[in-house]
């Protein structure tokens, strides 16, 4: 009738590594994402676009996130202005709330409140840099 001890830690084990697996799987594809978003518009940044792999590396990443935000913005921002269009703020404020919050998901109790926006701008962040390099792709220059 109930689980024994072995069992229950063998499902969590297997959960665990199941959602771990579907993050770096996320992960990747939005990194992806960054990366050819800064690799669309090399010309108006200083970033090269393999540096956003780093973003992959567990803490290091804390730091990096907010030089590859500067980078994709000012990336946006210079091929939308040789367009004569205008792109607003190019996502960077969604954008600086998320890094805000994921260095905020670091500090014990306070996770737990700042998780789920954390996710919610993540996927906002994700969707507004994949429209705007899908409408870059559109643009002649």
């Amino acid at each position: 009738m109930f689980a024994g001890l072995g069992e229950i830690v063998i499902f969590i084990l297997i959960t665990g590594a199941a959602i771990f697996i579907l993050w770096l799987v996320l992960k990747i594809f939005y990194i992806l994402t960054l990366y050819r978003t800064l690799k669309a518009t090399e010309e108006y940044h200083t970033v090269s676009p393999g540096l956003v792999w780093l973003l992959l590396i567990p803490v290091f990443y804390l730091g990096w996130q907010f030089y590859i935000l500067d980078g994709i913005t000012k990336g946006i921002k210079g091929k939308y202005g040789a367009n004569g269009r205008d792109c607003d703020d190019a996502a960077y404020g969604i954008g600086l709330a998320f890094c805000i919050l994921v260095c905020a998901n670091f500090i014990p109790y306070l996770n737990f409140i700042t998780a789920v926006p954390c996710f919610v701008l993540w996927i906002i962040y994700w969707l507004k840099i994949a429209g705007f390099r899908e409408d870059m792709e559109m643009m002649l220059l």
